[in-house]
C-alpha cells in the first residue's frame, strides 16, 4: 500500500465502581496522494460531475431569474441542490488543503531523516517537534474532513431518493415517506422521552459495571442497538440486582421493541398501502427502461415534454387523440401510443379513488353543490327571488392551475369519468353497427338472404 504515518491515542477511563476502561484510537496519514491511476481517474470524474451539476443548477437559476418557462420544483429540492453544490466545492477545496498539509508533513519527515543521517542530535533542533505538531494538525484535519465526506454521501443519498419520483412505482416509496412524515414526527414526541428515560435508567443501573452503559451517550447507543436487534446479553445484565434487571429488560422489550417500533412500521405500511392503491397499474421499471430505449431510438423526432406542456396551455381542457395528433404531426407512433397508454392509466387511477367511502361521499357532496348552483342560476334566469345568499357559494372554486381546492379537483375527475363513459358508449355503438351490418350481409343465422324471384337470373346471388 501507500506509505503512511500512524498516530496512536490511548485513553483511560475510571468508573465509579473502580473499573478501568481503555480506548485505543488509530489515525493514519498517507504520505502519497494517489495509489494508482484509477484513483486519479476517480477524482477527475468527481470534479467533472461537480462542474456539470453546478452548471445545470446555475442554468436553472438563470432561467428562473429571466422567468423563462421551467419545470417547477419544491423548495426542499432547491435547498438540497444548493447544499450539494456548496458541499461539493467545499470537498474540492478540502482536498487541496489536505494535499498542502500532506506535502508539509512529507517535507518535515525528510528534514528529520536527513538530520538523523547526518548524526545530528535530536535535542539540538526542533525538527522532531515540528514534525509531531504538523502530523497532529493533519490527522485532526483528516478526521473532520472524513466526517464531511460521510455527511455529503448522506446528502447525495437523499437526492438520489428524490429522483425516484420520475418512476411511478419507485415514487410510491417517496410519497409514502412524505405522507407519513408528520405522523412519525408526532409519534417521536412520545417515543423520544420514553427512549431517553430508559437510557438514563440503564446508565444508573448498569453503568457502574458495564462499559457500554458507563456514559449517557453509550447508554443511548446500547439501547438503540437493543431496540433494533431485540437481543441482549442476559448473563451480563443480571450479574447484580436480578429483579431490577428483569424489570428494566422486560419493560424495555415490551414498550420499545414490541409496541413502539411496530407502531412506527404500522404507520408507514398503512400509508404505503393507501399510496399503492391510488397509484393503480402504473408502469414498472422494465417499462420505463423500454420507453427510454424507444426515446433514444427516436431521438430526432421525439417531442420534448416541455414543448408538450407549453402546447397544452393553448389547447382545450378535453381533446381527442386525433386532435393531439393533428397538433403534433411530427410525433412518432411510439411516443403517441405511450402518451395514450399513460392517459388511460392515469384515468383509471383517478377513477379508483372514488371506490372507497370517503371518495364517494366527496363526490356526492360535489354533485349536490353543483345542483344547488344550477338551481340558483335557473331562479335568476327566470327573474324570481333567489332567496338569501347561500354560504356554500363562498366555497373556493377558481379555474387556476395551482392551489386548487378539492371541489375543483372532483369536478375535473368527474369530467374525466364522463369522457371515459362517452368513449365507451361510442365503442359500443360502433360494435352494434358492425353487428347489424353482419346480419344484413349473412343473415341472422350466418346465411345470405334468399335471392329475390323477381330479379333476373344474371343478378341472383346463390347462397353460400
Amino acid at each position: 500500500g501507500r506509505p503512511r504515518l500512524e498516530e496512536v491515542f490511548i485513553q483511560f477511563a475510571f468508573s465509579r465502581g473502580g473499573g478501568v476502561f481503555t480506548r485505543i484510537t488509530l489515525e493514519s496519514l498517507f504520505l502519497r496522494t494517489w495509489h494508482n491511476m484509477t484513483s486519479v481517474a476517480a477524482d477527475l470524474m468527481y470534479l467533472l460531475c461537480v462542474i456539470i451539476f453546478t452548471g445545470i443548477e446555475l442554468y436553472k437559476a438563470w432561467k428562473s431569474f429571466r422567468r423563462v418557462s421551467v419545470r417547477k420544483e419544491s423548495t426542499f429540492k432547491k435547498i438540497l441542490a444548493v447544499l450539494i453544490v456548496v458541499c461539493g466545492w467545499l470537498i474540492v477545496l478540502g482536498l487541496l488543503v489536505q494535499e498542502t498539509m500532506r506535502q508539509t508533513v512529507v517535507t518535515r519527515l525528510r528534514e528529520v531523516t536527513h538530520a538523523q543521517m547526518q548524526d545530528v542530535p535530536a535535542d539540538s533542533n526542533t525538527l522532531g517537534a515540528e514534525l509531531m505538531d504538523d502530523t497532529a494538525i493533519a490527522t485532526k484535519y483528516n478526521g473532520w474532513f472524513r466526517l464531511l465526506l460521510a455527511e455529503y454521501h448522506l446528502v447525495l443519498l437523499v437526492f438520489f431518493f428524490t429522483a425516484f419520483e420520475a418512476q411511478p412505482r419507485l415514487g410510491i416509496v417517496i410519497h409514502t415517506l412524505e405522507s407519513s412524515f408528520i405522523d412519525i414526527l408526532h409519534f417521536l414526541l412520545v417515543l423520544a422521552p420514553t427512549f431517553v428515560a430508559f437510557a438514563i435508567s440503564g446508565c444508573f443501573i448498569f453503568g457502574r459495571r458495564i462499559e457500554e452503559f458507563s456514559t449517557f451517550e453509550g447508554a443511548v447507543g446500547m439501547c438503540f442497538k437493543l431496540m433494533m436487534e431485540g437481543e441482549f446479553d442476559w448473563a451480563v445484565l443480571s450479574e447484580e440486582h436480578w429483579f431490577t434487571s428483569v424489570l428494566w429488560t422486560w419493560t424495555f422489550v415490551i414498550l420499545m421493541v414490541l409496541l413502539m417500533l411496530n407502531m412506527v412500521l404500522g404507520i408507514i405500511l398503512d400509508v404505503y398501502t393507501l399510496m399503492r392503491k391510488q397509484s393503480g397499474s402504473s408502469e414498472t421499471v422494465v417499462e420505463t427502461i423500454r420507453q427510454l430505449l424507444q426515446r433514444a431510438r427516436h431521438a430526432w423526432v421525439w417531442v420534448r415534454a416541455q414543448k408538450l406542456l407549453d402546447a397544452m396551455e393553448s389547447m382545450p381542457l378535453h381533446f381527442t387523440a386525433d386532435e393531439l395528433r393533428k397538433h403534433f404531426p411530427e410525433m412518432c407512433d411510439a411516443q403517441f401510443k405511450s402518451l395514450l397508454k399513460d392517459c388511460r392509466s392515469q384515468t383509471n387511477s383517478d377513477g379508483h379513488q372514488f371506490k372507497d367511502w370517503a371518495g364517494s361521499m366527496q363526490l356526492i357532496l360535489a354533485v349536490q353543490l353543483n345542483l344547488d348552483k344550477v338551481k340558483r342560476y335557473m331562479r335568476q334566469y327566470m327573474r324570481t327571488d333567489a332567496g338569501p345568499e347561500d354560504p356554500r357559494e363562498k366555497l373556493w372554486y377558481e379555474k387556476t392551475t395551482e392551489n386548487r381546492g378539492w371541489l375543483q379537483q372532483l369536478s375535473e375527475r368527474m369530467a374525466v369519468q364522463n369522457h371515459s363513459l362517452l368513449a365507451l358508449q361510442w365503442a359500443l355503438q360502433q360494435l352494434q353497427w358492425q353487428h347489424q351490418a353482419m346480419d344484413a350481409m349473412y343473415g341472422p343465422n350466418g346465411q345470405l338472404p334468399s335471392p329475390r324471384r323477381d330479379l333476373p337470373d344474371e343478378v341472383q346471388v346463390e347462397p353460400l
